[in-house]
């Protein structure tokens, strides 16, 4: 996971009933989103965001500087989280089979899908932009049927994978 933060002003105004947000900050950290760290897993702070909230966190930054066009040299602390999720993972595994599995229910009661049926049932029933019969039932029965097999691989493809590499550990 990869997460890009930066401290800064922005403009917030409503362009054809849609709300947008701009300003040369939001510029900026957009562009920060192609950047030359050589990890997949990181936390990218500019130097503005570092002095607000980086500064008191803990782990090892890294200083850098990014070039992005039209802003010129950025100045970025790093954290790699790697190594931190290698740690949790790691944890995660040594748990205790009792707790391990109660961990796997816990994800599972995280994962079902109540809350996401009744929030699709709400832009069916009243959505952002208008859309016509034809689209809201498209949208309907694509969520119908899809659903159920997203539950099910977050229900049961995930743990298995999970406990299955729990048991190569051991």
């Amino acid at each position: 996971m990869k997460v890009i933060v930066h401290s800064g002003r922005a403009v917030f105004n409503t362009v054809g009933g849609l709300p947008q947000v701009s300003g040369t900050d939001v510029i900026l950290a957009h562009r920060l989103l192609k950047n030359s760290v050589p990890s997949h897993e990181y936390l990218l702070m500019t130097e503005a965001a570092y002095r607000d909230l980086g500064s008191e966190m803990s782990g090892e930054f890294v200083k850098g500087e990014e070039t992005c066009e039209g802003l010129g040299s950025v100045t970025t602390y790093v954290l790699f989280m790697g190594e931190a999720s290698d740690r949790e993972r790691e944890v995660f595994y040594s748990l205790s089979p009792d707790t391990f599995k109660a961990r796997l229910r816990q994800y599972l009661r995280w994962a079902a899908p109540g809350p996401q049926v009744r929030a699709a049932l709400e832009q069916f029933r009243h959505p952002v932009k208008p859309v016509g019969r034809l689209r809201r039932a498209g949208f309907l029965v694509s969520y119908v049927f899809g659903v159920p097999f997203s539950f099910l691989y977050f229900s049961l493809a995930i743990p298995r994978r999970m406990l299955s590499r729990k048991q190569s550990r051991a």
